[in-house]
């Protein structure tokens, strides 16, 4: 893949494809039959399928898929990091840098909208916290609870409190942690200091099945999923080492947002009847290939 010049004499963005939907709707299938098509490296947008722990349980691609096409920050991480959404754009951009060396289309596939949507938008790299202050915000979660929490963040940073569901724990601990640690605002932080992406250009494909076949799909990949061990999974997880309460609810509420907010591409194609599947169609995919 040779990197072209634009008439301006600046690179031409350089290409890759984003499939995006809720669990189950065939994101990884789509992803593997693209990435053999069209020489692509799969790379992980779900910030379950980074911890290494669950593979089962987060159905990770399997030996036989990564045997078919390079697959990427799968498995990366241990169930006692935190999802971060900005250590993942470094990595996810770092892969996406290699797979374009290596010539091959990057394929971010996953169904974390969040993550989808800084990878383009940018976010603040959020300044260092004392392990102390840290560990003082904890134990007063733990003692006060939530709403306590809350309600000083309200009086101390009432724009970031207003961005805030009162009983989401992790980031209100977070935007606390900021504020305490630098006297700033945490909506302020980003503000300043949060850059969009550049020289890259995007298309997606979001899939969205009926909703009885989504749930007789999840009910069938639960299925497989116990039969396949998940459960052993969870219990050697558990017996080795107890999730942090802050990975689970940070993991939660990940999850929350179905489709990846701020995805810029080609204009939606019109929806097949009865499909449930919308499309934006990656024309360039032809061209650069070529």
């Amino acid at each position: 893949m040779k990197r072209q010049e634009a008439a301006s004499g600046e690179a031409t963005p350089k290409p890759a494809l984003i499939i995006a939907g809720p669990t189950a709707s065939g994101k990884s299938a789509l992803a593997l039959r693209l990435a053999e098509r069209w020489g692509g490296t799969v790379i992980n947008a779900d910030a379950m399928q980074l911890y290494r722990e669950l593979p089962i349980l987060t159905a990770q691609p399997d030996a036989a898929a990564r045997a078919c096409a390079p697959h990427l920050l799968y498995g990366i991480a241990s169930a006692d990091e935190p999802a971060d959404a900005a250590r993942w754009r470094r990595k996810a951009l770092a892969a996406m840098e290699e797979a374009h060396a290596a010539g091959r289309l990057p394929i971010l596939c996953g169904g974390t909208g969040l993550y989808l949507h800084v990878l383009q938008a940018g976010i603040a790299e959020l300044p260092p916290i004392p392990p102390a202050l840290r560990a003082d915000l904890a134990a007063r979660l733990a003692a006060e609870g939530v709403a306590a929490l809350y309600a000083e963040l309200t009086r101390l940073d009432p724009e970031t409190a207003a961005r805030l569901r009162p009983r989401d724990a992790p980031r209100i601990l977070r935007a606390l942690e900021v504020r305490l640690a630098t006297g700033q605002s945490l909506a302020r932080w980003q503000r300043e200091n949060t850059r969009p992406l550049s020289g890259w250009r995007f298309a997606a494909i979001l899939l969205e099945p009926p909703r009885p076949a989504l749930r007789a799909a999840i009910a069938a990949r639960l299925a497989a999923q116990l039969e396949a061990g998940a459960l052993e999974e969870v219990r050697a997880l558990l017996a080795a080492q107890p999730p942090p309460r802050r990975w689970a609810a940070s993991s939660a509420s990940t999850r929350r947002s179905r489709s990846p907010p701020g995805i810029s591409g080609n204009t939606p194609s019109a929806r097949p009847p009865g499909s449930g599947t919308i499309v934006w169609r990656p024309k360039f995919i032809k061209s650069m290939r070529e």
